[in-house]
């Protein structure tokens, strides 16, 4: 169930962030509001507009006007009938523009009607969050995916795996988010034009809303696969340690708690532990060497003498019991550091 569940929830991860692509892309039917004049089928950014019951009247009427007026002309050198009147009717009551052009032509008529602005721009603002939210949830989704699959093809870390599922989490959050401003600020626009009696206050999400919404319970399904069926690659617990081992080359540890550190790494229930010297004081993982506080930091090298930077000459280690006091009497010629008992006090011999 590892690597099969692995296939098929990164497969789903890519199938939906082309799915959510190709429903923000549709041009209308996202929203469908009918009154008695127009009816307007809302995109996320493309409005198209028909004509109604009472516009399709009006431009009968305008052809009928449109008629008499050039059948009562006295101009017979005209071909053409006139059609001022239904190209007027026609103009008002059917196009298809931006989102944008039709936010701002009804907040210009908001004077006349004071309703008509802000149902406008609610769908305005509602579009663009959805828009962003939606490109944000596929660049996750395919993050995630491609997490997945360096994972189970290329190198089986465990950092991949977990950042592969918390990536699809946040995608399914942010989709969420989206789809939900969207709800709340569109809803508004299906009690427009209520109040002028010419329409019902009823919702007016459509076809492509109602795919969205469902689409959104599935955009969850890698999350769940992850947490669910993906069992660990059997080779997970060798790359960690083959990383480990790199990491402390990287370092440049030395080789007698190099084998400390890697053993000791993590405990019996998979906890990190920091490994210990001899004494029991703690390795920091970040310094590139272990230092002991036991170890003598004098300047002493391997053959047991001390090199002096005063005089320049190689002085004989202090035995044990005994330690150097500058400000002792009798101190020897050229070295600059004497030898007392412990039990002696500061500059006593």
């Amino acid at each position: 169930m590892g690597k099969c569940a692995g296939t098929v929830a990164l497969s789903l991860a890519v199938f939906f962030a082309f799915h959510w692509t190709c429903l923000i892309c549709c041009p209308q039917g996202w929203h469908t509001k009918s009154t008695l004049i127009w009816n307007f089928h809302v995109g996320l950014y493309k409005v198209r507009v028909e004509p109604a019951i009472a516009a399709n009247l009006a431009g009968g009427v305008a052809k009928a006007a449109d008629y008499v007026v050039g059948s009562v002309s006295s101009s017979k050198k005209r071909k053409r009938k006139p059609s001022f009147f239904a190209d007027a009717v026609s103009f008002v009551t059917e196009g298809e523009e931006t989102l944008r052009y039709y936010r701002d032509l009804f907040c210009t008529t908001a004077s006349i009607v004071a309703q008509n602005c802000a149902p406008w721009e609610m769908l305005l603002w509602a579009s663009w969050m959805l828009i962003i939210c939606t490109i944000i949830s596929n660049i996750l989704l395919l993050i995630g995916a491609g997490m997945q699959y360096y994972y189970w093809f290329h190198s089986a870390r465990k950092i991949y795996r977990k950042w592969s599922s918390g990536l699809w989490v946040a995608a399914s959050f942010t989709n969420l988010i989206g789809l939900a401003a969207y709800t709340g600020l569109t809803f508004q626009f299906g009690q427009w034009l209520a109040e002028m009696m010419i329409t019902s206050a009823r919702s007016t999400f459509s076809f492509i809303y109602v795919l969205a919404v469902v689409s959104h319970l599935f955009t969850w399904a890698p999350c769940l696969i992850a947490w669910t069926c993906i069992r660990p690659n059997e080779q997970e617990e060798m790359a960690e340690q083959l990383a480990l081992e790199k990491k402390a080359l990287r370092w440049g540890l030395d080789d007698e708690y190099d084998d400390e550190l890697l053993e000791t790494q993590y405990d019996e229930y998979g906890e990190p532990v920091m490994p210990h010297d001899q004494y029991g004081y703690p390795i920091a993982p970040d310094s590139r060497y272990h230092v002991s506080a036991y170890v003598d930091h004098t300047g002493a090298d391997h053959t047991g003498t001390y090199h002096d930077p005063a005089s320049g000459a190689y002085v004989q280690q202090l035995a044990p019991g005994y330690y150097a006091d500058p400000y002792a009497t009798g101190q020897p010629q050229g070295s600059g550091y004497t030898e007392a008992p412990l039990g002696y006090g500061y500059g006593q011999q």
